[in-house]
């Protein structure tokens, strides 16, 4: 009797042990990347992409708002299980003056294309359609994992670099306080 019970105290506690584990690893792998991504302060990179309608944005055209990028792909299943946490922040600061542009990865237009069709997105898409380790775009704002989000302030400079949707709600939430 008191061998069992030993044995399924030891067995609860490598099991928690194993979940704090993997949480403090998500953490820590949010660290990481979150590291290697342009500062706070830093100017945004400029950047040229074309909209599903063929038109063109640079990251001027959004001079004087507050911008969220967000980098994904359609091939990207991380990417796919943020969107909807994308598209829920994008509803709740679409009116204090803050734009969410969808910077794909993909290169593969129809792809790219069906998958702002299919998963609803209503915030504005462009993309360079070019492999995603390829892209100008990619190298200049030190992408290495998707997906991956900026928040660009109205002058033109980096607020926050994230792998994290909640990371960047909670800064968009400050930013906005009082609007």
């Amino acid at each position: 009797y008191y061998m069992k019970k030993i044995i399924t105290c030891m067995a609860l506690a490598c099991v928690m042990a194993l979940c704090c584990t993997a949480q403090e690893s998500e953490q820590d792998l949010t660290a990481k990347y979150d590291a290697a991504l342009l500062a706070a302060g830093t100017p945004a990179p400029d950047f040229k992409l074309v909209t599903p309608d063929g038109d063109t944005l640079t990251l001027k055209d959004f001079r004087g708002k507050y911008l969220v990028l967000d980098l994904w792909a359609i091939w990207c299943k991380d990417c796919i299980a943020a969107l909807p946490h994308v598209e829920a922040a994008f509803e709740r600061f679409r009116d204090k003056d803050v734009m969410f542009l969808g910077m794909s990865l993909d290169d593969n237009k129809d792809n790219w294309v069906k998958g702002i069709k299919d998963y609803r997105l209503e915030y504005l898409h462009g993309s360079g359609l070019k492999k995603w380790r390829r892209p100008d775009i990619a190298t200049a704002y030190a992408i290495d994992w998707i997906p991956t989000i900026y928040i660009i302030d109205p002058q033109g400079k980096v607020v926050l670099g994230t792998i994290s949707v909640d990371k960047a709600v909670k800064t968009l939430e400050r930013i906005t306080a009082g609007k």
